[in-house]
C-alpha cells in the first residue's frame, strides 16, 4: 500500500513538473513576442517623431512659398482678378 502511494506521489510530482516545463516554454515564448511588439512601437515611435519633423518643415515652406506669392503678386500688381 506504501509503494502505490510513493509511485501515485511520483507519478504526480512527474506530471507536475512536465506541466512546469511546458507553462515555462510558452512564457518564454510570449516573452519574445512581446519583446518584439514592444520593438514595433520604438520603431513606430521613431517614425512618427520623423514624420512630425518633415510636417513641420512642410509647413514652414509652405508658409514661406504662400509670402513669396503674395509679394510677387504685388509686386506684379495682379489682384486675383
Amino acid at each position: 500500500m506504501i509503494d502505490r502511494r510513493d509511485n501515485s506521489a511520483d507519478h504526480r510530482l512527474q506530471e507536475l513538473e512536465s506541466k512546469m516545463l511546458c507553462l515555462e516554454k510558452k512564457l518564454d515564448q510570449l516573452t519574445s513576442t512581446a519583446d518584439g511588439i514592444f520593438e514595433i512601437i520604438e520603431h513606430a515611435r521613431g517614425f512618427f517623431a520623423v514624420l512630425g519633423m518633415v510636417g513641420n518643415v512642410l509647413k514652414w515652406f509652405a508658409g514661406i512659398v504662400v509670402v513669396v506669392a503674395a509679394a510677387f503678386a504685388v509686386w506684379t500688381g495682379k489682384n486675383g482678378n
